[in-house]
Protein backbone atom coordinates (compact mmCIF):
# COMPACT_ATOMS: atom_id res chain seq x y z
CA UNK A 1 0.00 0.00 0.00
CA UNK A 2 2.61 2.52 1.04
CA UNK A 3 4.97 1.74 -2.26
CA UNK A 4 1.73 2.18 -4.27
CA UNK A 5 1.39 5.36 -2.53
CA UNK A 6 4.48 6.60 -3.34
CA UNK A 7 4.91 5.50 -6.79
CA UNK A 8 1.87 7.45 -7.71
CA UNK A 9 3.36 10.84 -5.77
CA UNK A 10 6.22 10.53 -7.96
CA UNK A 11 4.29 9.51 -11.27
CA UNK A 12 2.09 11.89 -10.72
CA UNK A 13 4.97 15.01 -10.03
CA UNK A 14 6.95 13.97 -13.21
CA UNK A 15 4.01 14.22 -15.03
CA UNK A 16 2.80 17.75 -13.53
CA UNK A 17 6.59 19.24 -14.31
CA UNK A 18 6.57 17.66 -17.75
CA UNK A 19 3.28 19.44 -18.65
CA UNK A 20 4.88 22.88 -17.09
CA UNK A 21 7.39 22.10 -19.63
CA UNK A 22 5.56 21.36 -22.29
CA UNK A 23 2.55 23.80 -21.62
CA UNK A 24 4.01 26.53 -19.52
CA UNK A 25 1.65 27.28 -17.20
CA UNK A 26 -1.60 25.60 -15.47
CA UNK A 27 -5.33 26.06 -16.40
CA UNK A 28 -6.31 27.09 -12.71
CA UNK A 29 -10.17 26.21 -13.80
CA UNK A 30 -9.58 22.78 -13.88
CA UNK A 31 -7.49 22.99 -10.02
CA UNK A 32 -10.99 22.47 -8.22
CA UNK A 33 -12.95 19.72 -10.38
CA UNK A 34 -9.74 17.43 -10.88
CA UNK A 35 -9.10 17.82 -6.89
CA UNK A 36 -12.91 16.89 -5.94
CA UNK A 37 -12.90 14.04 -7.87
CA UNK A 38 -9.74 13.00 -6.67
CA UNK A 39 -10.84 13.11 -3.00
CA UNK A 40 -14.90 11.61 -3.91
CA UNK A 41 -12.71 8.74 -5.58
CA UNK A 42 -10.94 7.60 -2.47
CA UNK A 43 -13.15 6.02 0.03
CA UNK A 44 -14.74 4.45 -2.90
CA UNK A 45 -11.84 2.97 -4.63
CA UNK A 46 -10.89 1.65 -0.86
CA UNK A 47 -14.36 0.30 -0.50
CA UNK A 48 -13.77 -1.05 -4.08
CA UNK A 49 -10.87 -2.95 -2.97
CA UNK A 50 -12.10 -4.61 0.39
CA UNK A 51 -15.27 -5.70 -1.35
CA UNK A 52 -13.80 -7.14 -4.19
CA UNK A 53 -10.67 -9.26 -3.01
CA UNK A 54 -7.07 -9.34 -4.79
CA UNK A 55 -8.04 -12.22 -7.23
CA UNK A 56 -11.19 -10.42 -8.70
CA UNK A 57 -9.65 -7.27 -8.98
CA UNK A 58 -6.68 -8.43 -11.01
CA UNK A 59 -9.15 -10.70 -13.16
CA UNK A 60 -11.57 -6.83 -13.89
CA UNK A 61 -7.66 -5.38 -14.47
CA UNK A 62 -6.81 -8.20 -17.22
CA UNK A 63 -10.41 -7.94 -18.75
CA UNK A 64 -9.90 -3.68 -18.70
CA UNK A 65 -6.27 -3.83 -20.31
CA UNK A 66 -7.22 -6.57 -22.85
CA UNK A 67 -10.72 -4.64 -23.87
CA UNK A 68 -8.91 -1.80 -24.09
CA UNK A 69 -5.96 -2.71 -26.35
CA UNK A 70 -8.39 -4.56 -28.72
CA UNK A 71 -10.40 -1.44 -29.10
CA UNK A 72 -7.24 0.50 -29.91
CA UNK A 73 -6.04 -2.23 -32.64
CA UNK A 74 -9.10 -2.37 -34.01
CA UNK A 75 -9.22 1.64 -34.35
CA UNK A 76 -5.88 1.58 -35.71
CA UNK A 77 -6.53 -0.62 -38.38
CA UNK A 78 -9.61 1.43 -39.13
CA UNK A 79 -7.86 4.40 -40.01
Amino acid sequence: MGNTTLTEAVVCLVGFLGYLATRGGVDWGLTLPLAVGAVASTPLSAYTVKRLGERKLRALFAIAILALGAVTLVKVALS
